[in-house]
């Protein structure tokens, strides 16, 4: 199994425990207030309930949105996938309650138990409603980030150590005068859709689309091996697109090439705006990011890596590095040691 499947195996295990809990307290609140007896009955109907509710929502938010069959959600306008998503699960939801009521109270649909699982639908589409908004809010803006700004962690300017991957199309203009700007919108488009799903196994938080270039992001840890998975990243990316490439030239008439800095240290991060507010990091971390993958042409590689992130990655052995020398980068007054990394099969 691998560290993707565990996590979202363990996800999908904490979401229906959290269900099934709240359920049986919520039945329990309401056993209180209209001054009935929480029989056992009761309790193991709200136990199942919320088991078997939790278990069918965590399996489509984890395993069927973010997978190849849930695609056409995830490519959905904001109020269409909001609806499909609060349809969907109005939908689980009502068999989830229906097949634990088949079991531990069969009886309860001839005492007009089903006029109240449909009162209970009506009031859960409600809350899921507003509870989609929420995550499709977070699909725009990023979970952090929108963590970040509730609990206000950058209201005032934070010291961060970081990892930086500036990811730069190429040929975006050549591009343009062949397939028009919506053409090549749209191969963009499918491009930073495509390579989503490898940035979110390894971990990386997307910053910043400006133009055809993704920034991603990762914490600069202390354990060398999860500082890892900048490159492992990479590489998923590189795998990702070849395994589309045919489609890429069927659809677009030709492939997507790009190049990649990787830097990391530390920089200063903080909340910018008013009308508009969005997290900024500032700093010369940053900064060299911008100018390692600017030099990617100049040395003729797909991908660049300064040696001070480097010594904090800890390799497997099928990764090489090629160390290139020093490098004179604009805008900075000492040249910095980089290097490209190789991946054999």
């Amino acid at each position: 199994m691998t560290n993707r499947q565990r996590r979202k195996l363990k996800y999908v295990v904490g979401a229906t425990v959290s269900v099934m809990v709240a359920t049986v307290l919520v039945g329990f609140l309401v056993a209180k207030i209209n001054a009935t007896e929480f029989t056992i009955q009761v309790f193991y109907l709200a136990a199942s309930s919320g088991a078997i509710v939790g278990l069918f929502l965590s399996a489509m938010e984890f395993y069927y949105i973010p997978g190849s069959w849930g695609m056409w959600i995830r490519k959905s306008p904001f109020l269409q996938a909001l609806l499909f998503r609060t349809a969907i699960s109005s939908v689980l939801i009502f068999a989830g309650l229906v097949i634990a009521n088949r079991i531990f109270a069969p009886g309860r649909f001839l005492d007009g138990g089903f006029s109240i699982i449909v009162r209970d639908i009506i009031v859960l589409f409600g809350i899921f409603f507003v509870f989609f908004f929420v995550v499709q809010v977070r699909r725009i803006i990023g979970g952090r980030v929108l963590a970040n700004f509730i609990a206000g962690r950058y209201h005032r300017p934070v010291e961060e150590n970081r990892i930086f991957m500036f990811l730069d199309i190429t040929g975006s203009t050549t591009l343009s005068q062949q397939l028009g700007d919506i053409g090549v919108y749209e191969m963009i488009k499918s491009f930073f859709f495509d390579i989503a799903e490898p940035i979110a196994d390894f971990e990386g938080e997307t910053h910043r689309y400006i133009g055809d270039e993704v920034v991603v992001t990762w914490p600069l840890e202390i354990e060398r091996d999860k500082n890892r998975r900048c490159l492992d990243c990479y590489f998923a990316i590189k795998d990702k697109m070849d395994g589309v490439a045919a489609d890429y030239k069927e659809r677009f008439g030709d492939v997507l090439e790009y190049r990649v800095g990787l830097h990391g240290g530390t920089l200063v991060a903080g909340e910018c705006g008013d009308e508009k507010q969005e997290i900024v990091y500032f700093g010369d971390t940053i900064n060299t990011t911008a100018r390692i993958q600017s030099a990617c042409k100049a040395y003729d590689k797909s991908l660049l890596i300064s040696i001070d992130l480097l010594k904090n990655i800890s390799l497997p052995e099928n990764y090489s590095v090629e160390n290139l020398g020093p490098a004179e980068l604009r805008g900075r007054n000492e040249s910095l040691d980089i290097a490209t990394v190789n991946r054999s099969e």
